[in-house]
């Protein structure tokens, strides 16, 4: 398994939480295996209290590369000035 990073991105306007989970997957999972993983991780992180039951439905899973997880930190880091 790879390296999985959590983000939570509040939205000034709107006061409701985004989770974004990046992470690094193999390239010839099937869209099958990449949902189930999907699945677990938003349980594992429900189960460990990271989010709530109700964030689960503002989840968002992004593919976790160096030019995307500088992206989507940069694209974070707009949305909260």
């Amino acid at each position: 398994m790879g390296e999985i990073t959590v983000r939570l991105v509040a939205n000034a306007r709107t006061g409701e939480r985004e989770v974004i989970v990046s992470y690094e997957s193999d390239d010839d999972w099937t869209q099958a295996e990449h949902e189930e993983r999907h699945r677990r991780i938003v349980e594992a992180l429900a189960v460990q209290g990271v989010i709530s039951r109700e964030d689960e439905a503002h989840v968002r899973f992004e593919p976790l590369s160096g030019q995307a997880a500088a992206e989507a930190e940069a694209e974070d880091r707009s949305e909260l000035a």
